[in-house]
């Protein structure tokens, strides 16, 4: 008897004990911080992204494919800010927004913007800096974007660092070849822009498309198909690449990321891609009910660099350590 009752003691024990544990092992998995839309809830990056966060600066840096990400975030032709909140496993830290650098509008408390030319970003206080600027000293000291819980999970993601702003990191710099806006139909303008740094064999490239007005011309539409051509090798190494049937709800916040792998080749051209360089264009099939309304062709415009293997983020200082 005595036997029995310790056996259903333990069983007890564990049956009470699983969840527990299994909620600790999740929570601890969890990223010690998330930078969130604040409107969508959407996850824009968390500090697992984060290479290195200076404190004292309140500037940052990214991992290449979050860095593209939080970009596409907010196109460059809108006017208006942003919102996004930052938090940890406990709750909201602070909320912030991201304006343009067009933008007339002023705006109290953490301001992101991206610096350039690096991929850093910067955390101000206001926009523009400052504002506003006759906040007593008080305010000045209830900063948000010092806050103890933001320093603490930086520690727990391990990238506090001093980041020098005036050295290169090689493999993360942004480097774009763009085009200007095009009309098509009736209201609506759209420009496209490569990310040259992400032509690395074997992984995805990364284009941006960007839209503009488009209320007209978006009735007589219900989907877009993009047709990518890539040519390297000197002309004889050809991809076509098709992507079909994308909504046109899928561009209504102004920019659909185009994410595509030009390294299969077409009958009768060589079948690997060498180092060197290439070049993309890329078609844009405005369509209703899979039939062709309008058609926007954004030629070679020029060569894109071919990668390798993706290039390590270096600098001859390391601000910060995962």
């Amino acid at each position: 008897m005595k036997t029995l009752r310790i056996t259903i003691y333990v069983l007890f024990s564990i049956v009470v004990c699983l969840p527990y544990a299994a909620g600790q092992n999740e929570k601890a998995a969890s990223p010690a911080l998330t930078w969130r839309d604040a409107e969508t809830r959407e996850v824009l990056f968390t500090s697992d992204d984060v290479i290195s966060f200076d404190w004292d600066k309140q500037v940052f840096l990214l991992d290449r494919d979050a860095t593209h990400d939080f970009l596409a975030w907010i196109p460059p032709h809108m006017h208006q800010a942003q919102s996004l909140v930052v938090e940890n496993t406990r709750g909201d830290i602070y909320d912030a927004v991201w304006v343009n650098s067009i933008s007339s509008m002023a705006f109290s408390g953490p301001v992101y913007e991206p610096l350039s030319p690096n991929p850093f970003f910067s955390i101000t206080n206001g926009y523009p800096d400052g504002y506003p600027r006759d906040q007593d000293q008080s305010m000045k000291e209830r900063d948000p974007r010092f806050d103890p819980r933001l320093k603490k999970g930086l520690e727990r993601a391990g990238v506090l660092g001093s980041i020098d702003l005036n050295r290169k990191w090689v493999g993360l710099l942004i480097q774009t070849t763009g085009h200007r806006w095009k009309d098509v139909g009736e209201d609506m303008k759209i420009r496209v822009e490569y990310f040259e740094n992400t032509f690395q064999r074997g992984e995805k490239a990364r284009a941006h498309v960007f839209f503009a007005g488009g209320k007209k011309t978006r009735k007589q539409i219900d989907s877009l198909t993009f047709k990518i051509t890539f040519i390297a090798n000197e002309g004889t190494f050809r991809s076509d690449i098709s992507k079909k049937r994308v909504p046109v709800s899928e561009t209504e916040d102004g920019i659909y990321v185009c994410k595509f792998a030009p390294w299969e080749s077409v009958e009768g051209s060589d079948e690997k891609v060498e180092l060197g360089s290439g070049r993309v264009s890329l078609s844009i099939l405005l369509q209703k009910q899979n039939k062709t309304v309008y058609r926007l062709d954004f030629p070679s415009y020029r060569r894109v660099p071919i990668g390798g293997v993706r290039a390590q983020a270096e600098s001859t200082d390391t601000p910060g350590t995962k």
